[in-house]
């Protein structure tokens, strides 16, 4: 293994343990502040990454760049305002990684303008592009994830928030939910892994990953283009 290779697989477990602890603490840490010590009580609040590793929301970071933590408990009866708490725990981790992925944005647009950081060859160059590099799209892919209307992601948390308790959908979901997204994550990994010629020339065939990448672009780009105007290389 060359050195850009390792520089490259460390930058990608060094943001992808980033990425993960920070959104599961930014849970935590919302819930406490709405009242409810639940999580924290359970060693939640906490950078021991260990503590937030889900073994298929790991295997699918370190393979198919999205995946999650282990979901961080919580008791709704304890927050001040129910709807209000349960509704800024849902959001509290994606917000987390949307903010890192803005920042880590804006600092490589002027290290690739301003700078020639980049060109030289040396490991911690290419170090520091990776870590920009995978900043910028694992936390993105890690929100728009977790964003999804399934259970148990975030954006189904988002959605029973603001529903009745026996919705149709959010009752679907609590019943289906999981077996819908291992379906999905399945297709993924049968397609990047047995089928990538397949997956290339048809990307819709593999729907999970086909809309994260879309949706990912389609966040990053107009921002890349704002950083661009605020340091003056648009």
């Amino acid at each position: 293994m060359n050195s850009s290779n390792i520089s490259q697989n460390l930058a990608r477990i060094i943001i992808l343990l980033l990425a993960l602890v920070l959104h599961e603490i930014a849970h935590a840490a919302v819930a406490l502040w709405n009242g409810d010590p639940t999580a924290k009580n359970m060693g939640r609040l906490t950078l021991n990454p260990v503590k937030h590793f889900d073994f298929l929301g790991l295997f699918m970071l370190l393979t198919l760049r999205f995946g999650y933590g282990k979901p961080v408990p919580i008791n709704a009866y304890n927050f001040k305002k129910r709807k209000l708490g349960y509704f800024t725990v849902s959001i509290a981790g994606v917000t987390v990684n949307f903010l890192l992925s803005i920042l880590f944005m804006g600092i490589y647009v002027p290290l690739t303008y301003y700078t020639s950081v980049f060109l030289s060859t040396s490991f911690f160059a290419e170090l520091l592009f990776w870590l920009l590099y995978f900043g910028i799209f694992i936390n993105i892919y890690l929100m728009v994830f977790n964003l999804l209307p399934i259970y148990p992601l975030d954006g189904f948390r988002v959605i029973e928030s603001f529903t009745k308790y026996n919705n149709p959908f959010v009752t679907f979901m609590r019943k289906y939910g999981q077996y819908i997204l291992l379906g999905l994550i399945l297709i993924s990994v049968l397609g990047n892994f047995i089928f990538p010629s397949l997956i290339v020339q048809f990307p819709y065939m593999d729907p999970l990953s086909y809309v994260l990448q879309n949706v990912s672009s389609w966040i990053i780009n107009p921002i890349l283009k704002l950083w661009k105007i605020i340091w003056g290389v648009a």
